[in-house]
């Protein structure tokens, strides 16, 4: 077992797994730009087994000061920051972004667009 670099002679073979798993997520496009980490396991013969992908995108913040103003007020706030964000993310050549929150205000990001995620979110600090 050895690992190298991803190469496009990979693909069909890495689909393939993503394919038999049925995960419900999204097969990643190796040939993004985002996608700045691409590697693979291969066996004795050089057959991949694994492969991982790393894609660049924005993990999201939200500070507040929950005692101005409103709700309503405060969410509006949001609302304009969020847009703000996302603009700042675009101009960046990003176009996604993850955020930690607990179920409650997962709701509230609904109104904005927001999707939750398959899975549970894990992060690993390095």
């Amino acid at each position: 077992m050895k690992i190298r670099t991803y190469t496009a002679k990979d693909f069909d073979r890495i689909r393939r797994f993503h394919s038999e798993a049925k995960s419900g997520w999204e097969f990643p496009n190796p040939d993004d730009p985002r996608v700045l980490i691409k590697e693979c396991i291969v066996d004795d013969d050089g057959v991949v087994r694994f492969a991982a992908f790393g894609r660049l995108q924005a993990n999201a913040y939200l500070l507040t000061d929950g005692t101005w103003k409103t709700p309503e007020e405060r969410l509006a706030a949001i609302e304009i920051l969020e847009f703000a964000m996302v603009e700042k993310a675009k101009a960046a050549g990003l176009d996604q972004a993850t955020a930690q929150v607990d179920p409650r205000f997962g709701q509230r990001l609904k109104c904005f667009g927001w999707d939750k995620s398959l899975g549970e979110t894990w992060h690993k600090e390095f």
